[in-house]
């Protein structure tokens, strides 16, 4: 992800979502997917986990912030 290699980082994030079981990292590689899809413009994508209720309760103000951002570039 902070390579910029957005594309490659939510292939691996998926990855990582989908082979884990501590619920804290999940949510944080999901947070990270959600920004990973900003920067690749994919903003509904980055919405619809952003707006999760577990990326939400565990980011609160981080999810808020970046789905004002995304709605922004939405419209």
């Amino acid at each position: 992800f902070y390579s910029g290699r957005y594309d490659l980082a939510s292939k691996e994030l998926n990855k990582f979502i989908d082979s884990t079981d501590n619920n804290s990292d999940k949510v944080l590689a999901r947070l990270f997917l959600a920004k990973s899809f900003i920067e690749m413009k994919d903003y509904s994508r980055a919405i619809l986990i952003l707006s999760s209720s577990d990326v939400k309760n565990a980011y609160p103000d981080e999810s808020r912030f970046w789905i004002e951002f995304a709605m922004l570039r939405l419209q």
